[in-house]
C-alpha cells in the first residue's frame, strides 16, 4: 500500500478494520444532523442556495460577526486553494511540519514556498522566531492553530504579533482553526477588524462531517472576499451540506461533551503510548504526534489498523506517526495493538 497524502485512506486496502488516521470527533456525526439529512432528502433535488444565506446567518450569530464577512466553501481545502488563486501571492510562508494543503495550493498557483521549520526539541511549538521569516516578499502566511500534525496551540499574543507583522509587510495572515473547537481557546476571529486576517473553519472535524465537505472563511476585507468568491465554482456547497451545517450549529451540548471527552481520553492515550516506549509530543488537539524507531505504521497496517504515517510531512520522517483520540474502547484497542507489534 502506497503512503498517502492525508489520513482516512480506507479505500486503498481491503483489510482495514479500524481507522485511527483521521482526526474526526469520536462521538461521530450528531444524531440530529443525520435525522435532518434523512427528513429533508426530497428537498435536495433543487439547486442549492449559491450564497448559503441561511447558513451564513447562523454562522454570523455563532461568531458574533456580520454575515457579509463569511464565505462558505466545499471544505477547508477548497477555501485554502481559492484563497491562493484569488491572491496570487508571489511568496507564501508555511510552517514545517504542518498541513500539506497549504503548500499544495501555493504550488498550484505558481507561488514560491518559504518554510519556517519548527523544532522537534521544543515539541514543534511556534515561537517568535517566525516573525523574522515574514519578510517583505511574503504575501500570504498560513498558520494552523492548533497545528497539524503535532497539536500544539500557538500563544495568542504571538498570533497577534504575526498579524501586526503581516500588516506591516502587506501580507495576508490565514489562520486555520479547524481543530480549535475541540478545546477552550481564543479564536483569532476576535481580531477580524484587521483587513489582513482570514480565519478558516470547517464542520469536518468537530461534527465528523468529512464526507459532506463544508468549510468557511471569516474575513472583513471585502476585496479578498469578492476575489475568493469569484475563484469558486457555482453551487460549491451542496444543499445537503448546508442543511447538515444548520442542524449541527444547534447541537451545542454536543460540543461541550466533545471537549470533555477529548481532554480525558487524550491523556489516557498519551500515558498508554509512553508506557509502551513511544515518544509523544504535547498536544492540545484531538490527536497525538508520536515517534518510535520501529515502523509502527506498516506493522499496524498488516493487522488491519490504519494510523497516519507522517513521512510525507515536511521536516518529519518515517519514524513519526499520528493517531487520533478515540473513545475509551478504541483507545484501549489501539494501545493493545501497538503493544503486540512492539512486544510480540
Amino acid at each position: 500500500m502506497n503512503r498517502y497524502a492525508h489520513g482516512g485512506d480506507i479505500y486503498g486496502s481491503s483489510n482495514i478494520r479500524h481507522d485511527f488516521s483521521v482526526n474526526l470527533n469520536p462521538l461521530g456525526m450528531p444524531r440530529e444532523v443525520i435525522e435532518t439529512i434523512r427528513q429533508n432528502a426530497a428537498d435536495f433535488s433543487a439547486y442549492p442556495d449559491s450564497e448559503c444565506r441561511a447558513l451564513r446567518k447562523a454562522l454570523a450569530a455563532q461568531h458574533g460577526i456580520d454575515a457579509s464577512h463569511i464565505l462558505c466553501g466545499n471544505g477547508a481545502a477548497d477555501i485554502i486553494l481559492r484563497l491562493c488563486m484569488a491572491l496570487k501571492p508571489k511568496t507564501v510562508l508555511t510552517l514545517a511540519p504542518s498541513f500539506s494543503e497549504y503548500d499544495r495550493a501555493a504550488r498550484l498557483c505558481g507561488a514560491d514556498i518559504k518554510r519556517h521549520t519548527l523544532c522537534a526539541d521544543t515539541g514543534f511549538v511556534l515561537t517568535d522566531a517566525v516573525l523574522d521569516d515574514i519578510s517583505g516578499d511574503v504575501r500570504l502566511v498560513f498558520i494552523c492553530n492548533p497545528n497539524n500534525p503535532n497539536g500544539a496551540l500557538a500563544d495568542p499574543a504571538l498570533l497577534t504579533a504575526i498579524l501586526r507583522r503581516c500588516e506591516q509587510v502587506g501580507a495576508v495572515l490565514a489562520v486555520d482553526e479547524c481543530f480549535l473547537p475541540f478545546i477552550n481557546a481564543e479564536s483569532m476571529s476576535a481580531q477580524l477588524e484587521s483587513p489582513a486576517l482570514v480565519v478558516i473553519c470547517a464542520f469536518t472535524k468537530l461534527y465528523a462531517m468529512a464526507g459532506l465537505r463544508l468549510g468557511y472563511m471569516l474575513c472583513s476585507n471585502e476585496d479578498i472576499l469578492r476575489r475568493v468568491s469569484e475563484c469558486g465554482q457555482s453551487w460549491s456547497v451542496s444543499s445537503v451540506a448546508q442543511a447538515a451545517g444548520l442542524s449541527a450549529l444547534n447541537c451545542r451540548d454536543y460540543t461541550e461533551r466533545t471537549k470533555a471527552l477529548i481532554a480525558k481520553e487524550r491523556e489516557y492515550l498519551r500515558a498508554g503510548l509512553e508506557s509502551l516506549g513511544v515518544s509523544v509530543f504535547p498536544s492540545s488537539a484531538n490527536f497525538l504526534l508520536c515517534r518510535h524507531s520501529m515502523d509502527i505504521f506498516q506493522l499496524l497496517l498488516a493487522r488491519g489498523i490504519l494510523i497516519r504515517s507522517c513521512e510525507n510531512f515536511e521536516a518529519l520522517d518515517s519514524s513519526y506517526f499520528r493517531v487520533c483520540v478515540s473513545q475509551r474502547e478504541g483507545n484501549t484497542l489501539l494501545l493493545s495493538e501497538i503493544s503486540e507489534v512492539l512486544n510480540g
